[in-house]
């Protein structure tokens, strides 16, 4: 601006200055001269780019943020019927209310706008209404009003962040602070998977409140058989334990267990009595068959491995004494079979039965000395030794050349030998056609076996490795090409994700197929559900479903094949709002108190709105705001310049000045 004005000045003195040297009646000139500065400084002032900040005051209406508990605790408590009554009347008021902006919303294992229909949380978790107001909402809210039973059941507790906050807190208290007589399982502990044959715990929490009998019962059912059944001893009226069951189960696929506790007397509530968890048993059993043609000292040491391993059962037999039946549903290993065309091989091949060589060196051979070492590429299973480990235990063998084409790929080499500076698989398996194959090069495993009872008789390693890879073969015989995974524990809350896997005869993934879920139930109508390929597998979602049974069937269709598997599922109906209700007024009131908020305990809606609104008197909020212009956004300028430089142009005129 000083520039300007200097410049003005310098423009309007070079253009008058001849003028003060003629006129006598120098008032005119300076009339003129100042006109003339004015409209030069006014013309640099539009031309420049300068900006500059206006700063004002934007006045807006005060944000009260309304959080709604919409947990199952709220729900199924006391107060349920004031929600359905007294709830909307106090809501549309507020939100009538023309000198605040409401915002409605839901809080429990989530935030979500307020809406009819919306399913029931299975959880309270407070902090995150906090984190909400902190970070997601759109400005800054002038007032919180919380609706709630004060029971947490997920994340951290609310009152450090709370304490925090600027705003005021007020609260209203739904619920029962009552302390009745009850007695609950808290939660069921146990593996989602477990082994058939094998004996497994389920381990299960409870509490009693108010008790008053010395002992309980607390039992284990499979649907409505009951498994087994203890009598706890209760050395206090509240008290909190733990109950264990060890169980072990022979058929494999999918087993709903439910712990009960008994009711208590005087005992109100018996919904949460119970609690059902589902576990997934496994047949991961290994039963193998060894075919031998002639005695051999591997044999025996090949025999005892195995039956070392748990769930692993094995036998031997002679090549000539063995029947075709005797290999059904079993791991076949040929010990010394050269001929490929042999008629055991054979049935293996047409029943698509997985099968192991394993050669041994003839008398009279050559003999070939080979260093075996682990592949380190290999991952398709995990050994508990490292490989440096397994290396240290194995000494130089007889290497066993066969006349097999097969190349396996670096994934199917377990072992590996260097056999006259060439380096071959000894150890390997290999898929051609949909037939698993499995190969054994090397002879005098014996040798190890011997070795490492002289050095570390507690070693394992090599037995480990040997038994993993007869079992990894084994599991072709379970694996189907078409897998359904559907969520074992999933609760009416949870959307239901359904996964599915399709395999070629090669068990390559199969991503271009139509798979389709249709869903039935008894209760509700059939649902169909259409899977996506993601990745190396298809997947789906489905809305919470009712607790209950349900059964599905499950299409997959490719060009040239389809598949179908039909099931059963369970929607627990299991939550952690349900296991205690007493409701904790203590909490809301300590929310209230941080900024001498209001507590009610539920109020009427006449009544709230009448006490409440004496006490907080909305006011707006103002807001300094920002704004950078320049001088050309100004029109007056302009306008002034104008009549300006029209009046320079009239005065010079009728004074005669050119």
């Amino acid at each position: 601006m000083f520039l300007a004005a200097v410049c003005a000045l310098g423009i309007s003195y070079w253009t008058y200055y001849q003028l003060f040297k003629r006129f006598t009646v120098r008032w005119m000139v300076y009339v003129l001269f100042a006109l003339r500065t004015i409209v030069v400084f006014l013309l640099l002032l539009l031309l420049s780019e300068m900006v500059f900040s206006i700063w004002s005051t934007r006045y807006e209406k005060p944000l009260l943020v309304i959080a709604v508990d919409h947990s199952l605790s709220v729900k199924k408590g006391v107060d349920s019927a004031w929600c359905n009554r007294q709830l909307p009347e106090i809501l549309n008021s507020l939100q009538n209310n023309k000198s605040v902006e409401c915002k409605t919303l839901f809080f429990g294992e989530r935030i979500e706008p307020l809406a009819n229909k919306k399913p029931w949380h299975s959880k309270t978790n407070f902090h995150d209404l906090f984190s909400y107001l902190d970070e997601d909402c759109e400005r800054p809210c002038s007032e919180l009003l919380v609706i709630s039973d004060g029971i947490i059941t997920d994340g951290e507790d609310p009152r450090p962040e709370a304490s925090k906050q600027a705003l005021k807190i007020s609260c209203i208290g739904l619920g029962d602070t009552t302390q009745y007589p009850d007695a609950w399982i808290t939660q069921v502990i146990c593996n989602a998977t477990a082994k058939t044959q094998n004996t497994f715990n389920i381990e299960a929490e409870y509490r009693l409140l108010a008790m008053t009998e010395p002992f309980t019962e607390i039992s284990l059912w499979e649907g409505k058989k009951l498994i087994t059944a203890k009598s706890i001893q209760v050395p206090a009226p509240n008290y909190h334990g733990r109950v264990q069951f060890s169980i072990s189960e022979s058929e494999a696929g999918i087993h709903n267990y439910t712990v009960k506790i008994k009711p208590i007397k005087n005992e109100q509530k018996q919904y949460n009595n119970s609690f059902s968890k589902a576990v997934q048993l496994v047949d991961t059993r290994l039963n193998l068959i060894l075919v031998y043609k002639t005695p051999h000292p591997d044999i025996p040491v090949l025999l005892d491995w195995l039956r070392q391993s748990e769930g692993a059962s094995c036998s031997a037999m002679p090549w000539n004494k063995t029947r075709p039946q005797d290999l059904k549903n079993r791991l076949v290993v040929f010990h010394g079979l050269e001929n490929p065309e042999d008629p055991l091989i054979t049935q293996c091949k047409n029943t698509a039965t997985p099968y192991w060589l394993m050669c041994c060196n003839q008398l009279g051979k050559s003999q070939t000395l080979a260093e075996v070492r682990v592949n380190p590429g290999f991952n398709r299973f995990r050994m508990s030794e490292s490989k440096a480990v397994l290396n240290s235990a194995m000494e130089a063998l007889v290497y066993v050349s066969t006349s097999s084409t097969i190349t396996p790929t670096d994934q199917e080499q377990v072992l590996n030998a260097d056999v006259n500076g060439r380096l071959v698989p000894v150890l390997f398996f290999s898929t051609v056609s949909g037939q698993f194959t499995g190969h054994i090069l090397i002879d005098g495993i014996w040798k190890w076996n011997l070795k490492n009872q002289f050095t570390n008789p507690a070693f394992t390693g090599l037995r480990e490795l040997f038994v993993q890879s007869f079992q990894f073969s084994a599991m072709r015989m379970r694996k189907d090409l078409f897998n359904l995974i559907l969520p074992l524990n999933a609760t009416i809350s949870d959307n239901l994700k359904i996964q599915a896997e399709l395999y070629d005869r090669l068990y390559n993934p199969v991503l271009d197929a139509q798979i389709s879920v249709q869903i039935k139930s008894n209760a509700a109508p059939n649902k169909t559900l259409n899977l996506r390929a993601i990745e190396q597998h298809y997947e789906g979602d489905c809305a919470p479903l009712n607790a209950g049974s349900y059964s599905y069937t499950a299409t997959a269709k490719t060009s040239d094949t389809s598949f179908v598997r039909n099931g059963n599922f369970q929607i627990q109906d299991q939550w952690m709002e349900l296991q205690s209700m007493q409701a904790d007024f203590a909490l809301l009131r300590q929310l209230s108190a941080y900024r001498k908020g209001s507590f009610f305990i539920h109020p009427t809606a006449k009544e709230f709105l009448s006490r409440w609104r004496s006490f907080d008197a909305f006011q707006p909020v103002a807001y300094p705001v920002e704004s950078e212009q320049t001088w050309i956004d100004f029109k007056f300028i302009a306008l002034s310049l104008i009549i300006l430089w029209i009046l320079e142009w009239i005065f010079r005129k009728k004074w005669l000045i050119i």
